[in-house]
């Protein structure tokens, strides 16, 4: 039979979750994670791409012997990470409050869960989120590194057309041309369009956006999760400690056991006296 250790305690299981906790996960990964995500990310990547940053980055990556398409990659995942990662306050915020905004959701769509069982709950932290978002940001590497391998030509051409397809629907040409004089030279220079350009980082956004979502989601519980197994293994661990053993015979006889029958004999021997002095008296009287 197997047995488990005294200080194990394995955690309720969860109740059924009520309609304001599934709205609420909707709201706040689903909308905060991901399409808010995805709109504040193109801005950002935008800038980070073609400000510098992504080049002072990719120097840096050099020199530390990260090259080829794993460093593209990291690149890539890095500039699209940023919208992710400013969401992250707002969906901690929502989390410290999650039991009263569940419980005004709850009112709001008819469910009586009592607010009690929902704060009961184990709910993320900023730690278990930020944990969560590094997992996420791993998780999108591996997916670029492997379809930038396996998939190149594929994931190339469904970026192209994506940028063609923004400049498609707002009649903007993929790329204008900038000209230049230089000893009396005239040249012409093509450049890519900002909205060709916003296509693209569209494209690569789409998948970052819904995988680090995802993996957001179910990453914060779960390290939130196994933060509250390991506090309670701990709660029960000390209370076990404060608990004195059982007295358990050895075998051997310690000098106050065997001390014990010589006592209980004086004692015995003592109320037999005092009964017979008793009686003694009692005699004395009735003579």
């Amino acid at each position: 039979m197997e047995t488990k250790p005294k200080h194990f305690s394995p955690p309720p299981p969860e109740a059924t979750r009520s309609k304001g906790e599934k709205l609420f996960d909707w709201l706040v990964y689903g909308g905060l994670g991901g399409v808010t995500t995805f709109l504040v990310t193109i801005p950002l990547a935008y800038w980070m791409r073609y400000s510098g940053g992504e080049a002072k980055m990719g120097a840096w990556l050099d020199k530390a012997g990260v090259r080829g398409n794993l460093a593209k990659q990291v690149l890539n995942t890095t500039t699209l990470s940023h919208g992710g990662n400013l969401m992250i306050l707002p969906i901690a915020y929502a989390e410290a409050h999650h039991a009263q905004i569940v419980d005004g959701l709850n009112k709001m769509v008819g469910d009586p869960t009592p607010v009690e069982e929902i704060q009961a709950k184990n709910k993320p932290t900023l730690g278990s989120l930020v944990r969560g978002r590094v997992t996420a940001w791993l998780a999108v590497l591996a997916g670029f590194v492997g379809f930038g391998t396996a998939f190149k030509h594929t994931v190339q051409t469904f970026e192209n057309e994506m940028g063609e397809l923004f400049c498609k629907r707002t009649n903007v040409p993929r790329y204008f041309f900038t000209e230049t004089v230089k000893n009396g030279i005239k040249t012409m220079k093509q450049h890519e369009s900002k909205t060709y350009r916003v296509g693209v980082i569209s494209a690569q956004d789409v998948f970052a956006t819904a995988c680090a979502a995802t993996l957001l989601y179910f990453g914060s519980h779960f390290f939130a999760r196994k933060k509250q197994e390991r506090a309670q293994h701990s709660a029960e661990a000390q209370r076990v400690s404060a608990t004195p053993p059982p007295l358990q015979k050895t075998g051997k006889v310690t000098v106050a056991e065997a001390q014990e029958p010589a006592a209980a004999k004086g004692e015995f021997a003592a109320r037999v006296q005092a009964a017979r002095h008793e009686g003694a008296e009692a005699a004395m009287q009735r003579a």
